[in-house]
């Protein structure tokens, strides 16, 4: 069955990303900078863990190892969380999120409408002078101005109100800042306690949604094992999940956010957009993506920028799932291409060496290295 997942956050939110220091008496454990700032949208583990999440406390099962049901936690939604460079003791690569087949990547709505991330070069044109290349109408001073896009169309909005017009509501994101101070023992305040926060709300009427596709599937020879022969849990063919809304918290600090799900048969979001030819074969990143630095080496220009990753890891042999204190790791850190950069290639052979690096089927699994390829004129 085919679901489309909304998150509301209820006031400001934030996720974290590479925001947070290790607390230097107690390494298990996660302390905030001096400055921190929100990243303006949860990344595609963060979907993929309030899903795991939303499953097991349907199913009566956040604390699995606590009530001996580590096996049926394990067969509803995989024993680990998304591990890029999956391998197994037993050297399988792919890994298993047991009923949930696939997500996609993220998206924003707004009265049904679904917007994703426009290319950076949206508003610029390749050009070519005496065999150097450059962007037509790009200015390195300003820069590019980042905005969302109709997947059915070409309306668009702006990450953030513009200042100069108190009118202006044709925007996604509100800067919201805080000040604190940190409590040490006994409530004292730390000498180097002092910290600013920067968190975001998204304006009325917009919300982040991502679809995904459950139900039990046949398993590879790669993933296949004694244990998952005699399953414990009798689930149906197609776990069918009823509409509904719950409130959950997510994110690094915990905000509070409504969670709707409701069953959208076969009508999977497409997210690729009507693009124009470029002067050159062109890749689009719909989606924040894995790649390797080779890909530089097929690459001719680019309007690119990079997000740091590195996601908490978990498996299901945790006291209990919903605490984040105790069976969580961090994981290695990546730098991934943003969602919306935009690589061109002097020739198709190029182009296909490049999308070769994206194909990797865990990443697109949960919905990173979603791409779109772009003609030349």
């Amino acid at each position: 069955m085919n679901y489309q997942i909304k998150l509301t956050p209820i006031d400001a939110y934030f996720f974290g990303g590479e925001k947070h220091s290790i607390n230097k008496k107690d390494p298990n454990k996660f302390e905030m900078d001096y400055y921190v700032q929100s990243e303006l949208y949860p990344q595609q583990t963060t979907l993929l863990g309030v899903l795991r999440y939303y499953l097991l406390m349907k199913n009566n099962l956040l604390s699995p190892a606590k009530n001996n049901k580590t096996k049926e936690a394990n067969e509803l939604i995989g024993k680990n969380s998304f591990i890029y460079g999956f391998m197994d003791e037993e050297g399988k690569t792919v890994q298993d999120f047991g009923v949930i087949n696939e997500i996609s990547p993220l998206y924003f709505l707004k009265e049904g409408e679904k917007y994703i991330i426009a290319p950076f070069d949206k508003d610029f044109e390749l050009k070519v002078l005496y065999d150097n290349y450059y962007l037509e109408g790009y200015d390195a001073k300003v820069g590019y101005n980042p905005t969302l896009i109709n997947v059915k169309g070409n309306s668009t909005f702006k990450f953030f109100k513009d200042e100069n017009n108190e009118n202006d509501t044709e925007f996604v994101f509100i800067k919201h800042e805080t000040v604190g101070n940190k409590k040490g023992e006994k409530g004292k305040s730390e000498d180097d306690g002092f910290y600013k926060q920067v968190m975001y709300k998204l304006n009325k009427g917009w919300s982040f949604a991502f679809d995904v596709k459950i139900g039990i599937e046949p398993k590879t020879d790669e993933i296949q094992s004694k244990e998952d022969e005699s399953q414990s849990i009798d689930f149906k063919k197609d776990i069918a999940l009823e509409d509904d809304k719950q409130f959950l918290t997510v994110g690094a600090e915990q905000q509070l956010f409504a969670f709707e799900i409701a069953n959208c048969g076969d009508n999977i979001s497409i997210l690729e957009l009507n693009l124009k030819p470029r002067l050159k074969h062109a890749i689009y990143c719909i989606s924040d993506c894995f790649v390797s630095e080779e890909i530089w080496n097929y690459t001719l220009f680019s309007i690119n920028e990079n997000v740091s990753f590195r996601n908490l890891q978990s498996s299901n042999s945790s006291k209990n799932y919903s605490s984040f204190s105790k069976g969580y790791k961090r994981g290695d850190r990546y730098n991934l291409l943003k969602r919306g950069s935009v690589l061109y290639f002097d020739n198709l052979d190029q182009m296909q060496k490049a999308k070769e690096l994206f194909d990797n089927k865990n990443a697109q699994k949960v919905g990173f290295n979603k791409i779109q390829e772009i003609y030349k004129q």
